[in-house]
């Protein structure tokens, strides 16, 4: 994608107010500044193609509508990246929403949201949920995409379907306003224009904020330097910082530092800045093993000696390389006791000037919360854990889909005392790569991959499987104590079945379970967490009726439990605790994301306030202590 040229537009700001626009709005020079952008006949219908800038509007908060053509790029080998400049304050500061037709279908990053600050669009910095999505784009006829504004959200629908192809939460330059701009680079039309002021629209409570443990977030930065005139390997001598002009910068809770907030980038050639921060040492600790992130080339220095360099500049790796940044690369940085000088040089080419860091052994863990214990790395993949109070103990399940070899039928439950000293690795033998577990009474129920085993708790033997209806994904388990009946869902078919004690049956199917993993029974509700939403839900037994109860994020909602206070407590798979009031405050009390640590379908013990938890791909079964 070639580098957005917005400063070509700084005589078409014109940040007036205007009303609402119910008709669509022709491509004349009367509306539009058109610059070098085409009017043409596309399709039946009068188009735009290229930049057009539209007057007499001041956009804060409301909808922007439009209908885009594109031929099917990925027949032809070319490119199109049909879009909307919003927001836009002047031709350097803005936010942009486009469309990569050519990559829908096929990538996750086929719709995408970017800041653009000082000139530069930084869509490497920005991926993932909140920035880029999936979609499916229909070549060759009129698209029609929505996007809708308020405060620091948007939220974008493409084509027919009623579900947002991508929601943002958070709009980088906050609440802002300005003009709208259409920008398609390559073989792309606009249509249909309209847009609304003065409505802002409706969003549902936004997820927690995602704050990475052990970010190094307080740096120094520099004004920057001509990247060709520097031997960024050599540590800048002392006229360079002398001049460096250094100023203060705090980087994003993910850990991003946008060098572009701080420093114009003019594009014409590689430019680079220097980066420092300060890593105190006691003498305890003799490395310090750090995660980061770049783009698009990186020095680091530890105390003046070059430890680590690299360039990800975008396709230079090979033709399908996109310089993403990430915590993909690590480093142990040698410290001495005392302050240790981090220095940073990241150089710019093009597509998003930025870094990120983080001490890569970091574990969030709010007040009242301690590891217990740990297992040694002996398990395949333990998924679940059920505790069984009249025996006080943990079952947990083991899930070994990563070697096929295996075959059906020779996984296995371990159980496991509350100490973590006792183990029986194989209490019972001959499952089906089981999931979820519920405990009711001498049942111990385990979801396989087509049945529902039940165990006999008292001789640890299978005693019977009761077949699931054409599963696709069957996941967790849930006992309803009151009629003994058992919940299960399947997160490839979007639908929980029931047992109730004689055969499963579907029990609700539907869009409003979107994925649905974790289950737990409590007052005639079944709460669930959906994955394809990031939410924890209820269902009304008795009605069926769904509601949403809280916002968690993007993860796999994993393990849902009741803390003996009234609230629950939830997992993301991913390495994340929430406890969940029943109000829907949602607070983050546990991550282990930064140390790889997933946190499954847990079993909580009130009395002793013990958090038992399957680490699933990390291989062993940890527990947390949990205090008021």
């Amino acid at each position: 994608m070639k580098k957005i040229l917005l400063i070509v537009l700084g005589a078409a700001i014109w940040l007036g107010s205007a009303s609402a626009q119910e008709e669509f709005i022709p491509f004349d020079a009367g509306h539009w500044n058109l610059g070098n952008a085409r009017v043409v006949e596309q399709a039946g219908r009068q188009a735009v193609a290229g930049l057009a800038v539209l007057k007499e509007v001041e956009f804060e908060d409301g909808v922007i509508e439009f209908d885009v053509w594109a031929p099917d790029v990925r027949l032809t080998g070319g490119r199109a990246y049909p879009g909307v400049i919003f927001r836009m304050q002047t031709p350097q500061q803005a936010e942009r929403l486009y469309i990569r037709p050519h990559r829908a279908g096929l990538y996750a990053d086929a719709i995408q949201y970017t800041p653009v600050f000082n000139g530069v669009a930084g869509w490497q910095l920005y991926s993932g949920a909140g920035f880029t999505n999936t979609l499916q784009f229909p070549f060759n006829d009129w698209v029609p995409v929505r996007l809708e504004v308020a405060g620091s959200r948007a939220r974008v629908f493409v084509g027919k379907s009623g579900a947002p192809a991508l929601v943002v939460n958070d709009l980088k330059h906050g609440l802002s306003k300005g003009a709208i701009a259409l920008y398609g680079e390559g073989a792309a039309f606009f249509s249909n224009f309209r847009y609304e002021l003065g409505k802002t629209p409706e969003f549902p409570s936004p997820p927690p904020v995602d704050a990475v443990p052990g970010v190094i977030a307080d740096w120094e930065l520099s004004r920057g330097f001509p990247a060709l005139l520097l031997d960024t390997e050599e540590y800048p001598d002392p006229k360079m910082l002398a001049e460096a002009k250094w100023r203060k910068v705090s980087a994003e809770p993910s850990g991003l530092v946008d060098i572009a907030r701080f420093a114009a980038f003019n594009g014409a050639e590689p430019e680079s800045v220097l980066a420092r921060t300060v890593v105190r040492s006691d003498g305890r600790k003799q490395a310090l093993k750090i995660d980061f992130g770049y783009s698009d080339a990186l020095s680091i220095f530890l105390n003046g000696a070059l430890v680590f360099a690299a360039d990800s500049s975008y396709r230079l790796r090979d033709s399908s390389f996109l310089g993403i940044v990430g915590y993909f690369d690590s480093v142990a940085l040698p410290l001495r006791k005392g302050a240790n000088e981090l220095l940073f040089v990241v150089t710019e080419g093009f597509g998003g000037w930025g870094f990120m860091c983080r001490d890569a052994d970091a574990v969030f863990t709010a007040p009242g919360v301690a590891e217990a214990w740990r297992t040694p790395r002996i398990f395949r993949m333990p998924e679940s854990a059920a505790y069984d109070p009249a025996r006080d103990s943990v079952y947990v399940s083991i899930y070994d889909a990563t070697t096929p070899s295996q075959g059906q039928g020779r996984q296995s439950i371990v159980r496991i005392s509350l100490d973590g000293k006792t183990v029986e690795p194989a209490w019972v033998a001959g499952l089906n790569n089981p999931t979820g577990l519920a405990v009711h009474k001498d049942r111990l129920y385990a979801v396989e991959r087509a049945a529902l085993a039940e165990i006999d708790i008292p001789s640890g033997k299978i005693v019977a499987r009761h077949a699931l209806p054409a599963p696709v994904f069957p996941n967790d388990a849930a006992v309803d104590p009151a009629s003994g009946h058992v919940f299960i869902s399947d997160s490839g078919k979007n639908t929980i079945y029931r047992f109730d004690g004689a055969k499963v049956e579907p029990w609700l199917t539907g869009a409003d379970i979107l994925q649905p993993n974790g289950l737990l029974v409590h007052g005639g509700l079944l709460l669930v967490g959906t994955t394809g939403d990031g939410s924890l839900k209820t269902i009304d037994i008795a009605t069926r009726t769904v509601s949403l109860l809280a916002r968690l994020g993007t993860g796999i909602v994993d393990g849902i439990a009741l803390d003996g206070d009234g609230n629950y407590l939830v997992s993301h798979n991913q390495g994340r605790l929430f406890r969940v009031m029943p109000s829907g405050v949602v607070t983050k009390i546990l991550d282990t994301t930064t140390v790889q640590m997933n946190l499954a379908d847990f079993a909580y013990i009130p009395g002793p306030g013990l958090l038992v938890v399957p680490t699933y791909a990390d291989g062993r079964i940890a527990a947390f202590k949990l205090t008021k």
